[in-house]
């Protein structure tokens, strides 16, 4: 299942200032691109690269990989192709 825009997402990661301890964050996509998600009004701390950006049903939309880009923070949106990449690492 893809998801073609999501409004309220979270993600959860270990934030690098705060030892050993697993936050989550939500907020809103504030703009949507063929690879790329972004949201202005998240929090993101050095350390919380390749968390996974979800929505209310769990579904991953994206892995967090920047911030404070031109648009603000940013993943990498799970497209059709990076989906299919991941799966062919899946144990039959």
């Amino acid at each position: 299942m893809f998801i073609d825009f999501v409004a309220i997402i979270c993600y959860t990661g270990y934030a690098g200032e705060y030892y050993r301890k697993m936050y989550t964050m939500s907020g809103e996509i504030t703009k949507s691109a063929t690879r790329k998600v972004y949201y202005n009004d998240i929090d993101t701390t050095p350390g919380q690269s390749g968390s996974p950006i979800y929505d209310a049903d769990r579904y991953v939309v994206g892995i967090h990989a920047y911030g404070e880009g031109s648009y603000g923070n940013s993943g990498t949106r799970i497209t059709s192709s990076l989906f299919d990449f991941f799966h062919s690492f899946r144990e039959e």
